[in-house]
């Protein structure tokens, strides 16, 4: 049996420590170059793949995965539009109500059924009712029907469905809905050929981590037509369609006139 000697001892620990080392700073710079490139890595819905020209963008909101092509913009108040009446001398106002009372119901405020009860008391008067019922996220605050519709978990969806049931059921009330039209990242998210999107096919994203859909896609419109008909046949009289309109950015890849299509 072979003996080692001290000294061939101490050589061969030497040895295993500097192996050692340098196995662990292999893995180490690995590591490294692993955790750096994933900054280049752009997800599409057809796969992955490494882009360098992207703009690395930290995406704080919690609420989405990082994507390094996600471009956070601001998107410029819209001008308020110019609202002209006109008053025919033939037109007869006899039966119109001698006072019109309007009030807005947010989702702050579903919770608050006391006030609630207040603002809704009759009056004799014709009252006008807008009523927030869809997050610019996508969930409705109410149990639609709508295949693949997620309620929010922000609201008492219960509670909201009593209280449109409630306004729903008056004669005095003028019921208005206000729905998010393209502003939808749920929507976007599962459908992902549908939204705005960068040159790299990644979602274009606003500064309030909302995906935007296209106004022109089949499945946008027929989205939108869905919402209008099942509020139609709940009742409402009339529908608001907020963010309708195209956002401002010169990174948003779209084939044609944003205005023209929105138009």
């Amino acid at each position: 049996m072979r003996h080692f000697s001290y000294r061939n001892k101490l050589r061969l620990r030497g040895a295993l420590i500097w192996s050692s080392s340098i196995v662990a700073i292999l893995v180490l710079l690995a590591v490294g170059l692993i955790v750096y490139m994933h900054r280049f890595v752009v997800y599409t819905s057809t796969g992955a793949y490494l882009d360098f020209d992207s703009q690395i963008v930290t995406d704080d909101s919690g609420n989405f995965p990082l994507n390094p092509e996600f471009i956070v913009e601001t998107t410029p108040p819209l001008i308020p539009p110019t609202v002209v009446v006109e008053n025919p001398s033939d037109t007869d106002y006899s039966d119109a109500p001698d006072l019109i009372q309007g009030i807005y119901i947010d989702e702050t405020m579903f919770e608050n059924q006391s006030a609630l009860d207040e603002a809704l008391k009759p009056t004799g008067s014709q009252l006008s009712v807008l009523v927030d019922l869809k997050s610019i996220y996508g969930n409705f605050y109410y149990s639609s029907q709508l295949t693949g519709a997620q309620t929010s978990s922000a609201v008492d969806v219960g509670a909201v469905d009593a209280l449109l049931e409630t306004i729903l059921d008056r004669s005095d009330v003028y019921a208005i809905a206000r729905v998010p039209s393209l502003r939808d990242s749920d929507f976007a998210l599962n459908n992902q050929s549908a939204g705005l999107a960068l040159a790299s096919g990644a979602l274009w994203m606003d500064e309030d981590n909302c995906y935007w859909l296209n106004p022109t896609d089949p499945m946008v419109i027929s989205h939108l037509q869905s919402i209008a008909t099942e509020l139609a046949t709940m009742g409402f009289d009339e529908i608001v369609w907020d963010d309708f309109y195209f956002p401002t950015s010169g990174n948003i890849q779209f084939e044609g006139n944003g205005s023209q299509a929105i138009a």
